[in-house]
């Protein structure tokens, strides 16, 4: 529901100005992109569960927050950006963990169901929360939505908090690296890390035996040190898998030209009771596709889904033209089925070839070098569309995006990763 009422909101609130949305969306990012390395590595070294009870409630107050001032009619358009701001630190530590956590609860065999039936659980959400969402914005307005979308956080995170407490296990240098990414060991920068070795002088000092005890005890690295050297880890495995590398890059390029005008000129050029009508669609489309995956077990997952995200760019293309009603609907739809099958197949790779003391770190620096793209897009919009205006705009983002997403199937790191759950 939040989408659909804050969109509106801010384009009510500013005359429909396309580019007050796009800011606001933009300031929702940027904490992504300087917090999200940190959440990587805050959710393998904590306790997932505990990362992701904290995120929910700090969403949950938050956002209502912001139902606070629309319905007290406090409404600013500064307000909104600080707590959109909130909202994007928050899932700067949600995401990290929740890749993370799954790992732990099910066995390797089960990812690829899990993420399909994580996934159906959520785009259910966002197959019944637009039209909901429309409906209270026209009748009652977008304060209501917004509240009743804060109030959805409290039972999230009485759910999560019953889930078993694991601390992720640390990194062991000893660990062999997975089979499927030779080029990336599993903890490159352990090394640099010896346990005793830092005190080399400790036996040159034989006339103290009063003291045995000092070399098992050598001084422990400095807590920002030990950051960097976490964060230094997850970079390295992300820069020597190819698959990882090429899959990043291509999410990063999907976002700068789908996510941004998508945002920002979808709801400009279809209206708010069409605009819900598509996110409806495309949460139907999204629901779909989790349950089939459920089932299907593709032998090369990740190229299967890199090959959906060709669906992805065609309701901006239709927005576009623009195409029919019907058309835009199926359209939506098809994106829908692009987009759940794409994040499924990069969930449950990730999570099938890393190992899980990683996992978070590797996860987070990917999610940065893709975010990074999305305030670009959006805060573009704007001006561009002032010049071409935004059907031109739409069109050429989605054809752009149609020739760059089959950039990775070049690689047959991409090609050929194997699932581990296909039958043989």
């Amino acid at each position: 529901m939040a989408p659909v009422a804050l969109a509106f909101a801010v384009l009510d609130a500013s005359a429909g100005r396309a580019a007050d949305l796009g800011a606001v969306l933009a300031v929702r990012t940027v904490p992504l992109l300087g917090l999200v390395l940190l959440g990587g590595a805050v959710a393998d070294r904590l306790p997932r569960r505990t990362v992701l009870v904290a995120t929910h409630l700090g969403a949950g107050l938050s956002q209502g927050a912001a139902a606070v001032l629309l319905l007290t009619g406090h409404y600013a358009l500064g307000a909104f950006a600080a707590l959109e701001f909130c909202n994007g630190a928050l899932t700067a530590f949600t995401s990290p963990a929740l890749r993370g956590v799954l790992p732990e609860l099910v066995p390797p065999g089960q990812l690829r169901p899990a993420n399909a039936l994580l996934g159906l659980t959520a785009n259910a959400g966002k197959l019944l929360g637009p039209p909901l969402a429309g409906l209270l914005v026209a009748g009652a307005g977008p304060g209501w939505a917004v509240a009743l979308d804060a109030a959805s956080y409290l039972p999230a995170a009485h759910l999560l908090a019953r889930l078993p407490a694991r601390r992720p296990a640390p990194a062991a240098p000893t660990a062999p690296a997975a089979p499927t990414t030779p080029t990336a060991p599993t903890t490159p920068a352990a090394p640099t890390t010896p346990t005793t070795p830092t005190t080399p002088a400790a036996p040159a000092a034989p006339t103290t035996p009063t003291t045995p005890a000092a070399p098992t005890t050598p001084a422990a690295p400095t807590a920002p040190t030990a950051l960097r050297r976490e964060l230094r880890e997850g970079w390295t495995v992300l820069r020597h898998t190819r698959w990882i590398w090429w899959t990043t890059w291509s999410c990063c390029a999907t976002n700068l030209l789908l996510v941004g005008p998508w945002q920002v000129l979808g709801p400009a050029l279809a209206g708010p009771a069409l605009w819900g009508a598509l996110l409806a669609a495309r949460g139907a489309g999204l629901l779909l596709a989790d349950a089939a995956a459920y089932r299907l077990a593709p032998r090369r997952l990740l190229a299967t889904g890199q090959l959906a995200g060709l669906l992805l760019p065609l309701p901006l293309l239709a927005l576009g033209r623009p195409a029919p009603v019907p058309w835009l609907l199926a359209a939506a739809f098809a994106s829908g089925l692009g987009l759940a099958l794409s994040a499924t197949a990069w969930d449950t790779s990730l999570q099938e070839h890393l190992p899980n003391e990683v996992l978070s770190r590797v996860s987070a620096d990917a999610d940065v070098l893709a975010y990074l793209a999305i305030p670009l897009g959006q805060l573009a919009c704007g001006p561009l569309t002032a010049r071409f205006g935004a059907p031109a705009v739409a069109t050429a983002a989605a054809r752009a995006q149609a020739a760059l997403v089959l950039l990775p199937l070049l690689s047959p790191a991409v090609r050929r990763l194997p699932h581990a759950a296909a039958p043989a």
